[in-house]
């Protein structure tokens, strides 16, 4: 989240910051937060897949003074790596990267990368991924900004619904709550309870969404009809796949299909 004009409240459990213009928070999937911002305040939320991270590391490398091709090493990628690799310790963790009095380039860094994501000309994707390196090595100049890395506890509750999460994930969505208490060895109704908590959704509600996301994944990667498609995901109710595909994605599994392979 980026900081374009006013000031923010960020809440990270018990703890509150404030940000201002120029100001900016990367925060890993595990930690739930509260943004208070007043009516003046202008914000960028930007969401990067796991994927698309990894290309940036990847990608981000220089040569040292022997002509040996490195890696660049910054903090953000700590955060990446601390949630990707050492998710069984379900890290909560964000970092903090504060304006100093020092002119940055920020700004610009995200005015092309918003110019070309919307332009989706040749190569945009690329010049995207090369603008976040540009973007994440303006934010460690230690002359332009001051980062705090933050990492908080998670609690019992919070282990276990990521567990859940997990397992939905692995069965993408097509495992009962019977399934799962059988395997983490809790009741159903606590399971419900946990994932309630966690979501503010019932249990099978929550897993709806795996479902669906498999659903949207198949009409684009594949060639199978709208009613395979609903019978691969366990859901031999066609007219009741369209009616939640819809309430999910705000179109049809057709108007799904024709919008995303045509852009």
């Amino acid at each position: 989240m980026i900081v374009l004009e006013g000031s923010i409240k960020e809440q990270f459990d018990t703890q509150t910051h404030i940000l201002i213009k120029g100001d900016c928070s990367i925060v890993n999937p595990n930690i739930r937060h509260l943004d208070i911002y007043n009516e003046k305040c202008e914000l960028l939320y930007i969401g990067i897949s796991t994927d698309f991270f990894s290309e940036i590391i990847r990608n981000d490398v220089s040569f040292d003074n022997f002509r040996n091709l490195k890696h660049e090493k910054l903090l953000v990628y700590d955060l990446y790596r601390n949630y990707v690799f050492r998710q069984s310790s379900i890290a909560k963790e964000y970092i903090l990267f504060q304006r100093t009095m020092h002119d940055s380039n920020l700004s610009s860094i995200v005015k092309c990368m918003i110019d070309e994501t919307r332009s989706k000309k040749p190569a945009y994707y690329m010049q995207v991924n090369c603008l976040f390196i540009r973007f994440f090595h303006e934010l460690h100049k230690e002359l332009c900004y001051r980062s705090t890395f933050q990492s908080l506890v998670s609690t019992r509750q919070e282990k276990l619904f990521y567990e859940i999460e997990q397992l939905l994930s692995k069965y993408e969505g097509q495992i009962s709550r019977t399934e799962l208490s059988n395997q983490l060895g809790y009741s159903d109704h606590y399971i419900n309870k946990i994932v309630q908590s966690q979501t503010g959704q019932s249990f099978v509600k929550f897993s709806r969404t795996f479902i669906l996301q498999k659903a949207a994944r198949l009409l684009i990667q594949t060639n199978m009809t709208i009613d395979d498609i609903s019978f691969e995901c366990g859901l031999s109710n066609t007219t009741y796949f369209h009616r939640i595909f819809k309430e999910y994605f705000n179109q049809t599994p057709a108007e799904y299909r024709t919008g995303m392979i045509s852009s």
